[in-house]
């Protein structure tokens, strides 16, 4: 097969449209759709890699890189339903494939990571990797969904195993996967800068950097990635700098997941940084919770509730702060897998926002019994030093004092526990 074939670009897009995907259906994380329509209007030929990749994904037969590419089509059109939130799409193309097929397994877990239920997902996403999944593409986007759920968990230092495998095994042919290979990056910069592998997480965006993007989506992946690794440090600033960037890169209408859960971050980070402008932030948080309760997106409604509560009380509207974690309470109920001590410290600050101390300590409490055990990461290490401050504010300086000393425990520092910057601060397009 030839990038110069006669006419490929008029046989993609009838397959396309027969099988009833727009341009962005069937050049995500291949190309930009923009490429795409180029070569289908015969005004470009596509390279190799990206033919091939195009017509293993419609379904269209392939001579070149057996092996690599994802050629079932009833499992790409029922990915693609997740990736557009068809539900009932996404059912019928399910339907399709035998119940105890990886591809299933993978779908199931999809879901079930989407709604929070991060156990059951993990459990499948490590079922589909003991079998070391074929083709090499569905392998890594398997062990991509894997790290995403362990990180969840703060499993952290499971997901380096499985990085670290993928590596091993695929370092030469990743860059036939644009989007996942920056996808992949990003989560690690984040992960080894959780686990205080600041060597590591300086490397991985570096490596990150030097990726280039297949479309818009990668863009905002690279930023997205560095985001997350200069808030795990409390670099703040170069933290909302990349959030920014990212929300300034999305359309509300046709990314509402990536808008609202940007939208998040930005007003977590604003809190951090002292900012007082709570009308403002209200609007935004209270816009971006509605579009997160929609889309069923369960962990970032947690978050997104949280800050809408402490926003108000901040702002001394008690009545919609109460009413918010009321909220809160119901939101877990529904979704009990994605309670965690993180939360409880967020829900201690709310309460004394409030002036309520009783239920500050009660909450605090719940935190300590839960983090407890808690892996030796950046952000446990945080959320201790946070609840060494609300604790000393809430006036019981023994346990202020214990939990500084948890939090310092984690970090292996035995003075004071000090933000340790990264050393390299990417470019980002």
């Amino acid at each position: 097969m030839s990038s110069t074939t006669p006419h490929i670009g008029a046989e993609l897009k009838s397959e396309r449209l027969r099988r009833g995907l727009t341009l962005d259906d069937v050049a995500h994380s291949i190309c930009s759709y923009s490429y795409l329509s180029l070569v289908e209007s015969g005004k470009r030929n596509p390279s190799p890699r990206i033919e091939t990749a195009l017509r293993a994904r419609l379904g269209l037969p392939t001579t070149e890189s057996p092996g690599l590419y994802i050629t079932n089509v009833d499992y790409q059109m029922a990915f693609i339903a997740y990736r557009r939130n068809e539900i009932p799409q996404w059912q019928e193309f399910l339907g399709r494939l035998p119940e105890d097929s990886n591809e299933t397994l993978h779908l199931l877990a999809l879901a079930d990571e989407h709604e929070g239920n991060l156990d059951r997902a993990v459990a499948l996403y490590l079922e589909v990797l003991e079998s070391t999944p074929a083709p090499i593409e569905f392998h890594v986007r398997v062990a991509i969904g894997a790290i995403r759920a362990l990180c969840g968990r703060t499993e952290y230092l499971r997901a380096v195993t499985i990085f670290d495998d993928i590596v091993d095994r695929y370092s030469e042919v990743l860059h036939h996967f644009p989007s996942m290979h920056i996808e992949l990056w990003a989560m690690m910069a984040n992960v080894f800068a959780e686990t205080n592998q600041l060597s590591r997480a300086t490397a991985a965006l570096h490596t990150l950097a030097g990726l280039k993007p297949a479309d818009a989506e990668d863009t905002l992946n690279k930023h997205w990635g560095a985001a997350d690794a200069y808030r795990t440090v409390g670099d703040w600033a170069q933290a909302e700098h990349h959030t920014t960037e990212m929300l300034r890169l999305v359309d509300r209408r046709t990314h509402p997941h990536k808008w609202a859960a940007n939208t998040t971050n930005l007003v977590t980070i604003a809190l951090n940084r002292g900012t007082r402008e709570y009308a403002a932030m209200i609007v935004q948080q209270y816009e971006a919770l509605h579009t997160l309760h929609e889309l069923h997106s369960a962990h970032e409604e947690r978050q997104a509730r949280l800050n809408l509560a402490l926003l108000y009380a901040l702002a001394q509207d008690p009545t919609s702060a109460q009413a918010e974690l009321f909220g809160i309470t119901e939101h877990i109920a529904r979704h009990p897998g994605i309670e965690s001590g993180d939360m409880h410290v967020e829900l201690a600050r709310v309460y004394l926002a409030l002036n309520d101390t009783a239920s500050a300590l009660d909450a605090l409490t719940r935190a300590t019994q839960m983090l407890d055990d808690s892996p030796h990461t950046r952000t446990s290490a945080i959320a201790w030093r946070t609840m060494a401050d609300l604790y000393e504010r809430a006036g019981d300086t023994v346990a202020a004092a214990s939990c500084l000393k948890q939090a310092l425990d984690r970090l292996g520092i035995h003075s004071t526990l000090e933000v340790v910057p990264l050393v390299f601060d990417p470019s980002m397009p």
